[in-house]
């Protein structure tokens, strides 16, 4: 039987076995490369461009500047640490009031560029302020000017002859990562998805407008006698094309052509296609489509249901934000200023529904109400509960009972009674 001394229950300090895979992924480079199928063949810089074309979309931008939007409009709260000393309250109390003093919700929405792109980077600019250090300010840095050695130690590439990068100095850069794994240290952002919807649809475009000159413009015919020279014809040709800049062509005279247009039935739209890929880009991003195409169809029921699916990738986001920003920006502020001292927690607070609360508070009200009818019911019948705290149970709040004599209807009746004659409606 093993006992706790065993040493086969004892935990491996230190040893990482995802190291033998990656070497069998990256071979024997010292520097780990995204596997992204966007990174294929481009680099770093002409993946991340493929990620900046592909937010360019009109529909890809304005979900996820929603999908920020929806995060960074909560109120964010930094809690104490349970049972938390005079010196981690105060630690709480500075952190709170100097990341009030900064921009703090846009250096948010810089690191929520990795929901796109998997990755961001922020550089801290330390400053000191009396006896503190603070943040100066906190910018964004390209995405592409840094990559991961074997150990996940950031490196900056300072060239691109050396792709091998330089060490950077600790506690100067935020990294936030969305969806990383051992496979994906560079994270894995929603342009993986958005790809082929946002080419699908671009292609689409140009598809509709040669459609469009088809069909909205005539074309031009210009006709020649048999033998007429190429110059002439030429001359013709130029001549047309200031008609119609798109298409036109010259014919013999006695030639004939059947058609200038394609024959067709039923509609040609483009909307349809549009939309589709629209819809497909916001159940990307948003995880639904109803708070951004309602249309003329859909209802409150429904779109409450979409909402709530977002308001579930908000959360995640709200997690995921807080748990970078815990490990390094508010844990090295506590660091520097109040060492020893265990470090506060940052996250977002989702905000109150005020109709559902109210909805629910009149759903417990009928409840409580039907209880106590129920055991006003029970009483007359002779029988009570056995938990003298049944009712308080079922009230929500702790009550005692009035121990006072029973008053008859006339002293109760304490307003005065006209003697007056009402008059009659007869």
């Amino acid at each position: 039987m093993a006992t706790k001394n065993d040493k086969k229950l004892k935990p491996a300090l230190g040893s990482q076995a995802g190291h033998t895979y990656r070497s069998e992924i990256y071979g024997y480079s010292n520097v780990l490369w995204p596997e992204d199928a966007q990174f294929f063949g481009q680099g770093l810089k002409g993946g991340f461009q493929v990620y900046d074309e592909i937010a360019r979309d009109g529909k890809v931008a304005s979900a996820l500047i929603k999908r920020k939007q929806k995060l960074i409009g909560r109120e964010w709260k930094l809690e104490a640490p349970l049972n938390a000393t005079k010196k981690e309250q105060e630690a709480t109390d500075w952190i709170r009031e100097h990341l009030s003093s900064i921009k703090f919700d846009k250096i948010c929405v810089d690191l929520l560029d990795a929901i796109h792109y998997g990755i961001a980077y922020s550089e801290i600019l330390w400053d000191y302020a009396g006896d503190k250090v603070v943040i100066n300010t906190i910018k964004p840095r390209v995405k592409h000017a840094f990559v991961f050695d074997r150990n996940e130690k950031l490196r900056l590439l300072q060239n691109s002859a050396d792709m091998s990068g330089e060490e950077v100095s600790e506690r100067k850069f935020i990294v936030h990562k969305y969806r990383d794994d051992d496979r994906r240290p560079y994270g894995l952002g929603l342009g993986y998805e958005l790809f082929w919807p946002s080419q699908f649809k671009r292609r689409g475009v140009a598809y509709w407008q040669k459609f469009l000159d088809k069909w909205a413009n005539p074309v031009p015919v210009g006709k020649v006698l048999p033998g007429t020279s190429e110059a002439d014809r030429a001359q013709l040709v130029n001549y047309l094309q200031t008609v119609n800049e798109s298409s036109s062509f010259v014919i013999n005279i006695g030639e004939e052509v059947e058609t200038f247009e394609s024959s067709r039935s039923g509609t040609a739209e483009y909307e349809p296609w549009k939309r589709a890929w629209d819809e497909e880009i916001l159940l990307i991003v948003l995880g639904e489509t109803l708070t951004s195409m309602v249309g003329n169809h859909g209802s409150y029921a429904a779109a409450k249901t979409h909402s709530d699916i977002l308001d579930d990738l908000i959360d995640m986001d709200s997690d995921l934000l807080s748990g970078t920003l815990n490990e390094t920006l508010i844990s090295w502020l506590v660091d520097f200023n109040f060492g020893g001292c265990r470090p506060p927690r940052i996250w977002w607070e989702l905000p109150a529904d005020e109709l559902a609360e109210e909805e629910l508070a009149i759903k417990r009200a009928e409840r409580r109400k039907a209880e106590l009818e129920l055991y006003a019911q029970q009483k007359e019948l002779g029988f009570e509960p056995v938990d003298a705290d049944w009712i308080s149970k079922s009230q929500g709040q702790e009550m005692h009972e009035i121990k006072a004599a029973l008053q008859s209807k006339a002293d109760v009746l304490k307003f005065p009674i006209s003697k007056k004659k009402s008059a009659s409606f007869d």
